[in-house]
């Protein structure tokens, strides 16, 4: 039996700036995609909090492990991870890129 460091996909995408139009109505800023790839997407079943950078404390769902990247992901940005046939969304509350993977708290 092999075992798949990386089983699952996922998409990562980024909202740009809002704007002003010529009439001065606001605009949405435009989706873009900013990681496609693999990911081994974990549970948090003990109900962990993670700090942020204000030193409050955040809910998250799922540690989302993924192959070493230079690309650093926003919080906020919205992930799309596929887990055989069950699709979970959710919004990027922390990125980190190590030494020899990179993670995502979603």
């Amino acid at each position: 039996m092999v075992v798949m460091q990386y089983p699952h996909s996922i998409t990562i995408t980024a909202k740009g700036a809002t704007g002003i139009d010529g009439d001065g109505n606001p605009t949405e800023g435009a989706t873009t995609v900013v990681f496609t790839g693999t990911c081994r997407a974990e549970a948090n079943g003990t109900g962990q909090l993670l700090r942020g950078d204000d030193g409050s404390e955040m809910n998250y769902s799922f540690t989302v492990y993924l192959p070493k990247m230079e690309t650093d992901i926003s919080a906020n940005s919205e992930a799309e991870i596929i887990i055989g046939n069950m699709t979970i969304k959710g919004s990027v509350k922390r990125h980190s890129n190590g030494q020899l993977n990179s993670r995502l708290w979603v």
